[in-house]
């Protein structure tokens, strides 16, 4: 596997995963990009808008999938 673990974690499409591939912090957004990896128990997301996959949001989540930041809408 090319599953990339970082401070004990990797992502999937629905969220990140322990080193057994169980589900520890679930992400809600649909539609996200998942390839940030965890460090220092954060991890940067970006969630693209539902109707336009050009826009979306980042955030700075905790490993309970909360977000602690969020920036304004961007265009990638």
């Amino acid at each position: 596997s090319n599953t990339l673990f970082s401070d004990g974690l990797a992502a999937t499409i629905k969220g990140y995963i322990d080193e057994k591939g169980t589900i520890v912090v679930p992400i809600k957004h649909k539609i996200w990009r998942e390839e940030q990896a965890f460090a220092y128990g954060t991890a940067i997301i970006f969630v693209y808008d539902v109707e336009n996959q050009e826009i979306g949001v980042y955030h700075l989540i905790n490993k309970k999938g909360e977000t602690l930041w969020q920036s304004k809408k961007v265009n990638l």
